[in-house]
């Protein structure tokens, strides 16, 4: 068994929703705004346009998301746990954004930014898959 840097797996149940707040943020931001940013790719064809119909999707997912991260952290634990996980989840999910929309603002070729989107979403998603086997005690490979 692989010697865990990070100590025992943690199991207070406040910094776990933090966690799963952030993966959440992450991992819908991935999924839903990479999904967009093709379609938008595809139907409008410029680069500054895409970013903006992108950045519009963005933030308004990102309210979207961290209140209902927070109405759900509210029925299962105190107000101040719920407020940060939301905040967690909130922040994630604009910081994917932002990485996210970065090629179309400087790329002007909507094709080559689209590749460069997909290539860091799988990158995002391989580095935060690596944070979360580390925090869990768990060999990332498997």
């Amino acid at each position: 068994m692989a010697r865990c840097r990070y100590g025992e797996k943690n199991s207070d149940p406040a910094r776990r929703a933090y966690i799963a707040a952030v993966i959440l943020g992450l991992n819908d931001a991935l999924v839903e705004l990479t999904g967009a940013l093709a379609g938008f790719t595809v139907s409008l064809g410029d680069s500054r346009t895409i970013a903006l119909a992108g950045l519009t999707t963005g933030v308004a997912a990102t309210l979207s998301m961290a209140s209902a991260e927070y109405l759900a952290e509210k029925s299962r634990r105190d107000l101040r746990i719920a407020l940060k996980a939301s905040l967690s989840t909130g922040l994630a999910y604009l910081l994917t954004t932002t990485v996210l929309l970065a090629p179309y603002l400087f790329i002007k070729d909507p094709v080559r930014a689209l590749v460069i989107t997909v290539s860091l979403a799988a990158l995002a998603t391989a580095g935060y898959s690596w944070i979360v086997s580390e925090l869990q005690c768990r060999d990332f490979r498997k």
